[in-house]
């Protein structure tokens, strides 16, 4: 409407941004806040399918809108959201934001306000109700998403994971329309009179009871298989995530020292660690950049806040050696080459790290480790930021016994995972594209099946932190949860294979976890030795499609400790391949 301002249409923005129902979400918000930015410089010829499902969903360049239907999907999603908000928490706004149906570039309506109550009304042009998009009907992309319960400190922000270790049954994070599971919603237009409904029952009953008798149910009958053998191994299958205690739910008995450099509230990550504000800081100046989604984490909130310029930090630690993390994601909108993000530590020679040029663009997080760090004889590791770009939004000291990078390792589930050497398995992170699903069908293995009770799936990749100056050995855990004689779809060998790229060299090619896998051990590592790190300190992977998606269960990184590197050993010459099988 011509009546509204720009101010008006970016504060509705705004509110459906804050909204419950979206801010939880992470795909419609990534959706809603790329229109929002294309809207407003003008260039709402870029809100597109494509462009939507490439710069806001993750999809590669060469993502196809007519075989991949994300965007109509998401953009479906969003509409009911909305519809939501503005029936309760957003009833009263002056200005709704409407995304027409088949379109995605954004309208703004004016609610009316009443003038003998003084409340707001009905709009003066209604918001178009929720239809479903072309392939897109009923697919809801975050099914009832619930913050965590509210922290203990009253100043504590918390990362709100999507699920939690509590909830009585698992949901999709983040999922992409994709047969592993679908939650669906059918529109109020597409349900049956409440006479149309009754006169059909009978007939429905027949036609599920003639198709239980001609298919047998093979999946039910897998499915109780399966559970059989579960009854026979003690403790090898638990559907249920475990994760561990709130105390060592991050990492382990050792405790770390967990950091931010801002605006003095304390924040618990999704792992269940408390990162606390530094106040030994001087110089420089604090920001805060809100509502920011950032690639790379599963804590967009612990790169809101930070600090910048020219400062220096003195952080008292008790004795011993110290493995730093040191945690950064620009959203300055800086560009390649600008930002020059300079770190000494303990009066050493400075690191120059162009941090938008390593994390690959703006509101990207990355990590950069330093092992080996011990106090100064005051106590504290001193760390100082020269430049007038520098800055960090977090860091984590965590006690080492030596030089040696501590282990990483990652589960697809959305709670940290203890196994049953007492190891802890951190949530998904430092990843990009795929989606997570969780699994309804246990794998029967040797290991640890509560490895594989979520898998990561899809076209995707991981940039997972490094310490410089070592070689890592790098194990890949898989488990087929779809195909197979137990499972969704009888299927066998040749029902799935991809590619896995480390560091920029091909290790598996057409690997199929199926044919490698027997009943009895389903879940297959892969172990490579002797992998370099890039230039970037990092490790790299890839998963590519080549018939259904790639998937993977967990992922372990372990330090071989600083050696001589030869060439014949770089970038995972060495490979070793198990069905089953204890580590």
């Amino acid at each position: 409407m011509s009546s509204l301002t720009i101010s008006d249409k970016r504060d509705a923005f705004r509110s459906l941004l804050n909204a419950p129902e979206i801010s939880r979400a992470p795909n419609l918000k990534r959706l809603l806040q790329y229109i929002e930015d294309m809207y407003f410089s003008g260039r709402e010829d870029e809100i597109k399918e494509y462009q939507l499902g490439v710069a806001a969903l993750g999809r590669p360049q060469s993502f196809d809108p007519q075989n991949d239907p994300i965007v109509r999907v998401s953009a479906y999603n969003l509409r009911k959201r909305m519809e939501s908000f503005y029936r309760r928490e957003g009833a009263g706004l002056p200005v709704r934001v409407v995304l027409p149906v088949g379109g995605y570039v954004p309208d703004f309506v004016a609610h009316a306000l009443d003038s003998r109550t003084g409340e707001r009304g009905a709009d003066p042009a209604p918001t178009p109700s929720v239809a479903p998009d072309t392939a897109a009907t009923g697919v809801d992309d975050l099914a009832a998403a619930e913050a965590l319960p509210a922290a203990a400190e009253p100043a504590e922000r918390s990362s709100a994971p999507l699920d939690s270790a509590t909830a009585p049954f698992p949901r999709l994070l983040d999922p992409a329309p994709h047969a592993h599971g679908f939650s669906f919603n059918w529109p109020a237009a597409l349900v049956p009179s409440r006479e149309l409904a009754v006169a059909l029952v009978p007939l429905l009953m027949l036609v599920l009871f003639l198709g239980w008798r001609s298919l047998r149910v093979p999946a039910v009958r897998g499915w109780r298989a399966n559970m059989a053998r579960s009854s026979a191994t003690p403790g090898a299958h638990s559907l249920q995530p475990t994760p561990a205690s709130p105390s060592t739910a991050a990492f382990g008995p050792a405790q770390g020292i967990f950091l931010t450099f801002a605006d003095g509230v304390s924040y618990r990550d999704k792992a269940g660690a408390l990162w606390r504000p530094e106040n030994h800081c001087s110089g420089g100046k604090t920001f805060h950049h809100q509502a920011m989604i950032i690639g790379g984490t599963a804590d967009s909130a612990l790169f809101e806040s930070g600090r910048s310029g020219n400062f220096t930090c003195a952080i008292a630690v008790p004795p011993g050696s110290y493995e730093v993390h040191l945690l950064f994601a620009d959203t300055s909108g800086d560009h390649e080459a600008w930002n020059r993000n300079k770190v000494s530590v303990n009066g050493g020679p400075a690191y120059a790290w162009d941090i938008v040029d390593q994390a690959g663009g703006d509101n990207r997080a990355i990590t950069k480790v330093l092992t080996g760090v011990r106090p100064e004889a005051d106590g504290s590791i001193h760390f100082a930021f020269s430049g007038d770009h520098s800055f960090v939004n977090a860091a984590a000291l965590y006690p080492a016994a030596g030089t040696r990078m501590r282990p990483l390792r990652l589960t697809a589930s959305p709670a940290p995972v203890q196994d049953r050497d007492g190891h802890v398995w951190m949530p998904d992170q430092y990843y990009f594209g795929g989606s997570h699903v969780a699994r309804i069908f246990p794998t029967y293995s040797s290991l640890d099946p509560r490895l594989f009770q979520w898998e990561h799936y899809g076209n995707f990749r991981y940039v997972l932190p490094v310490a410089a100056g070592q070689l890592y050995t790098v194990r890949l855990f898989f488990s087929e949860g779809y195909f197979g004689p137990t499972k969704y779809i009888a299927g066998g060998p040749g029902s799935r294979y991809f590619d896995v790229f480390l560091n920029g060299s091909r290790v598996l090619h057409n690997f199929d976890i199926l044919r490698e896998a027997t009943p009895q051990q389903e879940a297959v590592v892969k172990t490579f030795r002797h992998i370099a790190p890039t230039a970037l300190d990092t490790i790299e992977m890839r998963f590519m499609p080549v018939h259904d998606y790639p998937l993977v269960n967990a992922i372990e990184v372990t330090s071989e400790g600083t050696q001589k590197q030869r060439e014949s050993t770089t970038n995972g010459a060495s490979v070793v391949s198990r069905a089953g099988g204890r580590r």
